[in-house]
């Protein structure tokens, strides 16, 4: 379906980026909904917060209407 670095390329225009770069994009879009939820960003040897598939699955249904728009 989509790959992380199809999703990295669509919503930050480069082929990489952390999924908390990836996480603030749908936040911003809809901050009365979403901002509230986004964890602070995590250094490297902490776990992913649970909270960060919310914004995956934003972030997928997001680039899928972008790809429907085209």
């Amino acid at each position: 379906m989509f790959s992380e670095d199809a999703g990295a390329t669509q919503l930050l225009g480069k082929s990489y980026g952390a999924k908390f770069e990836m996480a603030k994009m749908p936040a911003k879009r809809f901050p009365g909904e979403l901002a509230s939820r986004l964890s602070s960003k995590r250094k490297p040897w902490m776990s992913e917060h649970a909270r960060m598939y919310i914004f995956e699955a934003v972030a997928v249904v997001w680039m899928f209407r972008l790809k429907q728009a085209e």
